[in-house]
């Protein structure tokens, strides 16, 4: 899906990954993060601060059974993976994606992702 975007006359088309990709450098570039930090049970740099979630949302808009859409969402959310490797906000990116419906009505998953949240310590 392209978007247009008119910034000084000029019309740019922006796929919805670019404009992923635009919020995850911002988000970088203005956050204020300690140096990496090794985690000191396997060595290995830890999850960088501030941590950035993924989530799409509408997830009930997607078209086909319930396998269909599984595929469909892994497929997208596979995409955006591979867009941000070897990005320098790439592990500030929380591993797990998550796929909401975006209607209050489902309380239980709002309850779900806000204990993820505070697991983060946001």
């Amino acid at each position: 899906m392209k978007r247009s975007k008119v910034k000084g006359g000029a019309k740019a088309e922006l796929t919805c990954l670019e404009f992923i990709n635009f919020w995850l450098y911002s988000i970088y570039a203005h956050a204020v993060a300690p140096s990496s930090v090794i985690n000191k049970s396997t060595s290995k740099p830890a999850q960088k601060s501030p941590p950035i979630f993924i989530v799409g949302t509408h997830r009930e808009s997607v078209k086909g059974d319930a396998q269909e859409k599984r595929e469909k969402i892994g497929s997208a959310f596979e995409k955006i993976r591979e867009s941000i490797m070897k990005r320098p906000f790439e592990r500030h990116v929380v591993p797990k994606y998550y796929a909401i419906e975006n209607s209050l009505e489902d309380k239980d998953e709002v309850v779900h992702h806000k204990q993820i949240i505070n697991y983060h310590n946001l």
